[in-house]
């Protein structure tokens, strides 16, 4: 078994039915024998990939073809490092996916998620504050039965009049809103320089005040993302599969066509419902949504994915490398409680080690 075009058949089958213990002996032999052999079994699981998730998004054509130009460029290493896929999405490729961590050597030891429950509190004035502590997500619904999921390190705050007198509230972090439908009463967030307004909608709303870009994107229905800095206010109208970037150093919105799923990946949007009562009439915290994580980076620095990881996971971290800090990277991580196994893959294109002391991870040590 030598040819490419065999291994290819191999590789095929074992993406889409899975292979017998004779076939998956040859095909993991073939992989381990060297170097060339393991990035060329890398890229094609990428093709394949890349190839199931157009069968199952719909996108505009013109982004579809730069997206797909920008994968080419990048598996062939003309434009930048990428991650190895951990998992695949169809259940019946459970077997590959395992297959593919026992190829690659992924970390063993588990830096879990903590399981610590959210505290809802009651501030003065009656408004109520929702914080959402770092390493855990919460599932919530508001008095107006919009439902909510806050990521790790998020604090949500409604006003004391939420639900009856108005539906405003204040954001800080990241937030996906599945807003209940209400034309007399206009649903209204506020996150430092941005202001969103809804009448029922669905979107995802991430403006951590440490990080230079804050981002809405929308998924379904309507709305409007107001940036109120400077001297004149400057008002965005998004459809769906549209985002608008805010650049709080320059002071600049940005508004593009995107695939929404990676900004949707953290909610596990399709175990939403689980635990969550329509009847709910107070906002009510149910339990975290920490049992299937998702983490997906898309052309992000190594800076926001150093951020990203820090709140995940309520580590700190330290890059002792700075070089590396503004190199981008592509990766999806799914079912992953484990930092370590991030870490291995992440570093290993850049032949960069890291070191853990306590709750603190040096890079580049």
């Amino acid at each position: 078994m030598e040819t490419n075009r065999d291994i290819d058949l191999l590789i095929e089958k074992q993406w889409s039915e899975g292979l017998s213990p004779e076939a998956e002996d040859v095909l993991r032999e073939w992989v381990s024998a060297n170097e060339e052999h393991r990035k060329y079994y890398e890229r094609r699981i990428l093709l394949y990939r890349w190839m199931g998730i157009q069968q199952r998004i719909p996108i505009f054509e013109k982004e579809r073809k730069k997206a797909y130009g920008r994968f080419l460029r990048s598996i062939k290493g003309e434009n930048m490092p990428f991650f190895f896929v951990h998992k695949i999405f169809s259940r019946k490729l459970v077997a590959c996916a395992a297959m593919v961590v026992v190829f690659l050597g992924g970390g063993l030891a588990v830096w879990q998620q903590q399981d610590k429950a959210a505290e809802e509190q009651v501030v003065q004035g009656g408004a109520r504050e929702i914080k959402v502590p770092k390493g855990m997500k919460e599932r919530i619904i508001l008095a107006d039965g919009t439902k909510v999921w806050l990521n790790s390190g998020s604090c949500l705050t409604l006003s004391p009049g939420f639900g009856q007198a108005d539906r405003e509230l204040q954001l800080e972090g990241e937030g996906m809103f599945e807003v209940a439908k209400d034309k007399h009463k206009p649903f209204i967030i506020r996150s430092g320089d941005i202001r969103v307004r809804v009448t029922g909608t669905v979107f995802n709303f991430k403006s951590y005040p440490e990080e230079r870009f804050a981002k809405v994107t929308l998924v379904r229905g309507s709305l409007d993302v107001s940036s109120v800095t400077g001297c004149v206010p400057h008002t965005v109208t998004l459809k769906p599969c549209e985002q608008v970037v805010l650049d709080r150093n320059r002071d600049v919105m940005e508004k593009k066509v995107v695939e929404t799923a990676p900004d949707v990946a953290w909610t596990c949007v399709g175990q939403r419902d689980e635990g969550i009562s329509e009847d709910t009439a107070e906002t009510e915290m149910t339990e975290h949504a920490g049992g299937a994580e998702a983490l997906f980076f898309d052309e992000m620095s190594m800076e926001q994915i150093v951020q990203e990881l820090e709140r995940v996971f309520h580590v700190n971290i330290v890059v002792k490398k700075p070089g590396i800090l503004q190199e981008k990277y592509y990766g999806d991580f799914r079912n992953r409680k484990d930092i370590f196994a991030i870490l291995d893959v992440m570093l290993r294109g850049e032949q960069v080690s890291y070191q853990i002391k306590g709750d603190t991870v040096f890079i580049g040590e």
